[in-house]
């Protein structure tokens, strides 16, 4: 009998509430690379140490995606725009995995991380575990790949109302919305 492993990226910005900072968004493809390449690798998890699995992006590095030196309109718009395609792009690697990707969700669920587990293949959640797309209430488009994502596994008029009005999604809430998604709800120690 061979031996499977499950590979865990584990987040461990505990400090932070476990915010995705930008260097989190750039290790990330090369981790998925690698570990969709590795034979007896079965699936990945992505797991968090700390009160919460993730609360957003870490805002004070959003200011060096948009900062730019150039004085031309032109050239400092298509720059943000390359960054964010970059953000993007770390969204569609998780969706392309050839491996299953696990979700494994404690507490806080907010925004970019929203994006993240949105384009994983499974959620597991505890039963205190809760989703919000916080991009609204700091007047930020959603545009890191969440909606696309979302709106086969809730539907449009529950992605809609996340999407605008930044409500929080409790975790017996969002079970009772998912289409044709496998999401496990438990104790956070099972996980």
């Amino acid at each position: 009998m061979r031996a499977t492993h499950c590979r865990v990226w584990c987040l461990t910005y505990a400090a932070h509430s476990n915010a995705l900072t930008l260097a989190s968004f750039a290790n990330l493809p090369c981790a998925l690379a690698l570990l969709d390449r590795l034979p007896f690798a079965c699936d990945i998890v992505f797991a968090t140490q700390g009160p919460h699995f993730c609360t957003n992006i870490d805002l004070s590095s959003l200011g060096s995606i948009t900062t730019s030196s150039s004085v031309d309109c032109v050239a400092s718009s298509e720059l943000l725009r390359c960054r964010i395609l970059a953000l993007q792009a770390v969204v569609f690697v998780v969706e392309r995995c050839r491996k299953p990707v696990v979700a494994a969700i404690h507490d806080a669920c907010i925004g970019s991380r929203v994006d993240l587990d949105a384009a994983c293949d499974i959620w597991c959640y505890d039963e205190g575990a809760f989703f919000v797309v916080k991009e609204v209430d700091l007047a930020l488009a959603v545009d890191l790949g969440s909606l696309q994502c979302l709106l086969a596994i809730i539907g449009y008029g529950n992605t809609v109302n996340m999407a605008l009005t930044g409500r929080r999604v409790a975790a017996a809430e969002a079970k009772s919305t998912i289409h044709d998604f496998l999401a496990i709800t438990g104790s956070s120690s099972q996980f």
